[in-house]
């Protein structure tokens, strides 16, 4: 049988479900002839080329659901999002519901489940408790939004009447963080870099050259590093592996085609295998081991210069066969064409890494790829390959002003009934920038009138904390609420909700209560005033989000594999804006002299002895203001934070116990105190010796207006009292004259 069709027999065989299915009888009658081409190298390599289609899986934890999520009313709704490649039809999706139930109270309860909109599942449960876990099928189509619905109705028709109040029943239903959708989709298929970007998992990992990376790579690295984090997802780092390197091989599958090749026979059968050779590292691009691909990746001379040492390798021991090399040639130019033409200046390419969709960004692109593929302008990506020169968030000058509208995807109107929320959550980043940060909030709303007397009331909350309340008339007409934001409120994520109650009417408790709708008009805005520091972590939130420096030693460079992950994670929980910051290198046993708000991470400062020392590995002292708060040795695995001054500029120090230890492995953020010891999993202890704000009402806009009004003010009582005197000296000089006469 001819290599062409070969390949396209191959091809129709490796097709997903359904199609696949129907074409089971043409597989099965082409079977025959392949079987005598089954150990032959090109054939196999082939089959690897022609099998793009990835398998995806995503649970509720990895979406923020680290707790069950339990519906305990008598009608309970929820919608879970579970996000997918947009545009992307998707193959073999299914999505595990799982739970368990328990009902104590009379009455029909019912659970309703549904996909996309869709009724998929319903069933009703008798008094007990168990399992209510069910498999539901998803439909294979694309979806332009990225997500696939799962909708949960948990109903209980008990003896209330319509005017009461739904309070928690003994009927609970019970949804674990497991519930997940699995699906596959063809890599391949990924249409622009903006589909490619919001189609990364929720772990997604950034490949570079090695261990030892230039300052370039480096720089690039964590900028994509901290935007993912700053998008919801977690960053890993994989250096790519080098000779010597043990790797873990339980998830490969070496066609039988390929075992006569020694590269390839290598690594059959093995699960923690250590690399032998360059030709075995090519073998692992071509299996598509996870080992050696990746979400994203640095593409820079050093990471070209490996892949192509790799598949040179491999090339040489298929040389011999004609077939084969003639196979594997056309993989490398479809399945790994980064490794062959360099990233010009700027660039930014979606593109093909051992089977897997990859974004390349180039070395010098590193901050302009954080900016547009996390920012306002990731909608412009509407092609594959890109050069980005500028990315940055608009400057809207001293007086800015932020539409609440462009920070919320949430429909403006609702009807309530009797409370209804509107939230918009946002990186602190979209609302400071340059040493600005949120100070005025104002809220225009507008409610109809309802059927009861009673006002309806208004609630702002910044991050929980209520800043502004009032019950507003119901007329239709705006009304307008003012708050001032108070540091202490702000975090590295914030979410803002404008929260509207209504007393529901039910006469005699025998109508059904009605909604009425309300609207959060898009005249609100929230306007940023200058940065207020006092030395708190959360007061430096706006400063880092502007155009700080992240100060490290010059030897996290040789040590990139273990380092970056832990700047990543310092960074993100700084709130350190990976576009507008500057990396700044600092030598051995060298002061560094900040010039900008900063992060330093294990570097002495010019001028400045800090409160928090490690003298030595394992030993950490805290310094107090007439006495030693804390000295202790033979811990590890710890770091501390501390926020310090130096140079004139406030920042961040960190000092690790150890190196790499200290590496938060759990997402978290600086915004408690000015002191903070954290582990693995977070934040241990803290100490908060900053004063806080004496009080929210004097904020800088509030105290700006006041002085605009006393200055304009005493200019016209200036203006009134020179104009009153001269009227009266000439009153005076018009009556000499008179009595002169």
């Amino acid at each position: 049988m001819s290599p062409p069709i070969r390949t396209m027999v191959l091809r129709l065989c490796h097709l997903p479900y359904p199609a696949r299915f129907r074409r089971g009888l043409i597989c099965a009658a082409l079977a025959l002839p392949l079987t005598a081409f089954a150990g032959v190298p090109g054939d196999a390599i082939r089959a690897l080329e022609a099998d793009t289609w990835l398998s995806r899986t995503v649970t509720l934890a990895d979406l923020g659901f680290t707790a069950p999520v339990i519906m305990n009313h008598s009608d309970s709704r929820h919608e879970f999002y579970l996000p997918v490649p947009r545009n992307v039809p998707l193959a073999d999706a299914s999505i595990a519901f799982d739970s368990r139930y328990i009902k104590t109270e009379d009455g029909r309860t019912n659970l309703l489940l549904s996909v996309d909109g869709r009724p998929a599942f319903a069933r009703r449960f008798e008094n007990g408790e168990g399992e209510a876990a069910r498999a539901l099928a998803v439909e294979r189509r694309a979806r332009a939004s990225g997500f696939v619905r799962l909708g949960v109705i948990w109903s209980s028709n008990t003896a209330q009447r319509l005017c009461e109040i739904d309070r928690p029943l003994g009927n609970a239903l019970t949804i674990a963080p497991s519930t997940r959708l699995s699906y596959r989709y063809d890599a391949a298929a990924l249409p622009t870099l903006e589909d490619a970007w919001v189609s990364l998992p929720a772990n997604a990992t950034i490949l570079f050259a090695a261990n030892r990376l230039d300052r370039a790579a480096f720089d690039a690295a964590w900028r994509i590093g901290v935007a993912l984090e700053n998008g919801g997802k977690r960053a890993t780092m994989r250096a790519f592996p080098a000779p010597g390197d043990i790797i873990d091989t339980r998830e490969l599958n070496v066609p039988a085609g390929l075992r006569q090749v020694p590269a390839f026979a290598a690594l059959d059968a093995s699960v923690q295998h250590r690399v032998g050779s360059e030709a075995e590292l090519g073998a692992l691009l071509v299996l598509g081991a996870p080992a050696v691909t990746a979400d994203l990746a640095v593409v820079d001379a050093a990471l070209q210069a490996r892949l192509r040492s790799a598949l040179d390798a491999l090339a040489a021991q298929l040389q011999d066969d004609v077939d084969a090399a003639r196979a594997f040639a056309a993989w490398r130019a479809s399945r790994a064409p980064v490794a062959g033409t360099p990233l010009s200046a700027k660039q930014i390419q979606l593109t093909l890494l051992g089977g897997h969709p990859v974004i390349a960004i180039a070395p010098d692109a590193g901050a302009e790829a954080a900016g547009i593929l996390s920012g306002l302008w990731r909608r412009t990506l509407d092609s594959r390959k890109v050069a980005v020169r500028a990315a940055m968030l608009p400057d809207q000058g001293e007086h800015s002003a932020t539409s609440l509208s462009s920070l919320s995807n949430a429909d403006s109107t609702l009807d309530v009934i009797a409370r209804a929320d509107w939230t918009a959550s946002f990186p602190i980043g979209a609302a400071a920038s340059d040493g600005r940060a949120p100070s005025e909030l104002v809220v225009d709303v507008a409610a109809a009138p309802g059927a009861s007397g009673s006002p309806p009331v208004v609630s702002v909350f910044w991050n929980d904390v209520l800043l502004a309340a009032r019950q507003i008339e119901a007329n239709g007409r705006p009304n307008r609420l003012l708050a001032q934001v108070p540091g202490y409120a702000l975090n590295v994520r914030n979410v803002l909700r404008v929260s509207f109650q209504r007393q529901p009417v039910s006469v005699d408790c025998n109508e059904t209560p009605q909604g009425y709708p309300v609207s959060v008009l898009p005249s609100s805005h929230l306007r940023s005033g200058a940065a207020r520091t006092d030395g708190s972590f959360v007061s430096l939130l706006p400063l880092m989000a502007g155009r700080p420096q992240l100060i490290v030693p010059q030897s996290y460079l040789l040590d990139a594999g273990a380092r970056l992950g832990q700047v990543v994670r310092l960074a993100a929980a700084s709130g350190l804006s990976p576009y507008g910051a500057e990396l700044v290198l600092a030598g051995k046993d060298q002061a560094a002299r900040p010039t900008r708000p900063f992060l330093a991470m294990d570097v002495k400062l010019q001028g400045i002895e800090p409160k928090v020392r490690v003298p030595a590995q394992g030993h950490l002292q805290i310094d107090g203001r007439e006495m030693r708060w804390l000295d202790v040795a033979g811990v590890a695995g710890l770091g501390a934070a501390e926020v310090i001054g130096g140079g004139g500029h406030d920042g961040i120090l960190w000092q690790a116990m150890g190196a790499p230890a200290g590496s938060p492995g759990q997402p978290f953020v600086f915004n408690r105190g000015n002191v903070m010891v954290v582990g693995a999993d977070g934040p241990r202890a803290w100490l908060d010796g900053a004063s806080p704000d004496s009080d929210p009402s004097e904020a800088p806009g509030i105290l700006q207006k006041l002085r605009r009004m006393a200055a304009s003010h005493l200019l016209i009582l200036g203006f009134g009292s020179c104009l009153a005197a001269l009227l009266f000296f000439a009153y005076l000089a018009n009556r000499a004259h008179r009595t002169k006469k």
